[in-house]
């Protein structure tokens, strides 16, 4: 495994503009990586490019993986970060090696940004990208859901952090992978 993962890391390939390895690139698809790159960086809160280990495994727990601490050290080990695990938590992790990872624990859980995009995709009623007020209101009254108009207001305004009224798939998946709702 160790010759395996180390051949791996030194060949990159260009995927929608992000580099990654071409065991990445052969193992999840276009818009895998690019919805990987979404939820890295919401996580990237500082948009340093890099998040740390507790942020990653903190990440691929919410993606569905059971990424236990040891197996996760040990990969980043291999990836060449060798205080991985250090009790300072100060590794970093680059996308490239959140692809990594994330290839590592593939198979270990469920496909938690399908998940999340199909919500969306059955909240945004008429298909224009966006979940406005009607859009919710219908979607609650077909699933049973009662809310008040002002509660499906305010869920709008708390999740809308651009400022136009509604919800874009971004700020969507963003609220969903702090609320752990899917």
């Amino acid at each position: 495994l160790l010759q395996v993962l180390q051949g791996w890391k030194e060949e990159k390939t260009q995927v929608n503009g992000v580099h990654v390895s071409d065991r990445a690139s052969q193992k999840l698809s276009r818009q895998e990586i690019q919805d990987l790159k979404m939820v890295f960086n919401l996580t990237d809160n500082e948009k340093t490019g890099y998040i740390n280990e507790t942020e990653a495994r903190k990440v691929l727990r919410i993606l569905g993986f059971t990424a236990d601490y040891q197996r996760m050290r040990r990969t980043l080990k291999i990836l060449g970060h060798p205080d991985a695990g250090n009790v300072q938590n100060t590794s970093k992790v680059s996308f490239s090696d959140f692809l990594e990872l994330v290839v590592e624990f593939e198979g270990d859980g469920r496909d938690i940004c399908e998940e999340i995009e199909q919500g969306f995709k059955y909240l945004d009623c008429d298909n224009d990208g966006k979940v406005t007020f009607d859009n919710l209101k219908k979607a609650c009254q077909l699933a049973g859901i009662h809310f008040s108009h002002q509660k499906l207001r305010e869920m709008i305004a708390e999740a809308d952090t651009n400022g136009d009224g509604a919800v874009d798939r971004e700020e969507f998946t963003k609220v969903m992978l702090k609320t752990n709702l899917f």
